[in-house]
């Protein structure tokens, strides 16, 4: 908004004349370097944010994550046909996203892909991640088929593979044949400020990541989807995470993807910030080099100092 009234003020006081005429031309001209110094002040500050915005839809989520310069917007899922066309599209025209940079499925589940031909049509990415796990859903393989003759899928994501600031990880062992057993799980590490996106996670699959290699868990921030099969953050996974802010993305329209009150109750003992988009709506986290900020949609946010 500061950004839109500087140029318009600009722009009508030259086209008018209104900057060049009268006695205190030089006044006038003085207000408008201030302004634009002021401008590229707040545009130097604003440079290194990234921002990675939560976004609610029916059952599923979207998460859209953008870095400084071109190339750096990555979309990680999309929600249904009607979620995408009613929520994600107008989203990313406002943020003037024409084209994606990058899009990435973390699962099979319809609730998250089953817009995925929507989006890709609407935004044409340059790069289409998939994991490297067989689902069942149909909607899901649809796209995959189809995405497999477009010359933007890359090859399918495995255990440890570095998709721009992400790390991939799964849950693994025996008996995981849910979508939400064995997501695709995200890591990233951004100005110093580690970042953990658990898209719907069941029981079984936190207790195989518990049952592995635990350092990929950490994190100051932490987003997660509420499965089908329990709640999502149990106990003894939070406390290998040791969030300073927690993130679910649950759903007021979906009775199978609504926080729980027990949920609630349990995690307000944990005396971290928490939110919840069915409440709050959408959720932007704000990372500068040893900072993040936390905003949602109704006013309320959180902010921390880098890493602990």
């Amino acid at each position: 908004l500061f950004t839109i009234g500087v140029y318009y003020f600009i722009l009508l006081a030259a086209l008018t004349g209104w900057l060049f005429r009268g006695r205190r031309r030089q006044w006038k001209m003085g207000a408008v370097i201030a302004l634009c110094l002021i401008w590229s002040a707040h545009w130097l500050w604003e440079r290194p944010a990234t921002r990675l915005t939560v976004l609610p839809e029916d059952g599923g989520q979207a998460v859209y994550l953008r870095g400084p310069g071109r190339g750096n917007g990555w979309l990680v899922d999309c929600g249904d046909i009607s979620s995408v066309d009613a929520l994600l599209k107008p989203y990313l025209r406002a943020q003037g996203v024409n084209r994606l940079p990058n899009f990435l499925l973390t699962q099979g589940e319809a609730d998250f892909t089953e817009g995925a031909q929507l989006a890709s049509d609407l935004f044409r990415p340059r790069n289409i991640y998939v994991p490297s796990i067989h689902y069942l859903s149909s909607d899901y393989n649809k796209f995959l088929a189809a995405a497999k003759t477009n010359s933007a899928f890359r090859p399918r994501v495995h255990p440890g593979d570095q998709l721009g600031p992400f790390t991939a990880f799964f849950p693994e062992g025996a008996g995981l044949v849910k979508a939400e057993d064995k997501p695709m799980l995200l890591r990233a590490e951004i100005n110093g400020t580690r970042v953990l996106l658990l898209p719907d996670l069941s029981h079984a699959g936190q207790n195989a990541l518990l049952n592995g290699d635990t350092n990929n868990l950490r994190a100051d921030i932490v987003v997660a989807g509420v499965p089908e099969d329990g709640e999502p953050l149990g106990d003894t996974f939070l406390d290998f995470v040791q969030p300073r802010a927690v993130i679910i993305a649950d759903s007021d329209f979906s009775a199978r993807h609504h926080a729980s009150q027990e949920l609630r109750d349990r995690l307000a003992q944990r005396n971290v910030p928490v939110f919840y988009t069915g409440d709050t709506q959408s959720v932007t986290i704000t990372i500068r080099p040893g900072s993040w900020k936390i905003k949602a949609m109704d006013g309320t946010g959180a902010a921390g100092a880098g890493p602990q």
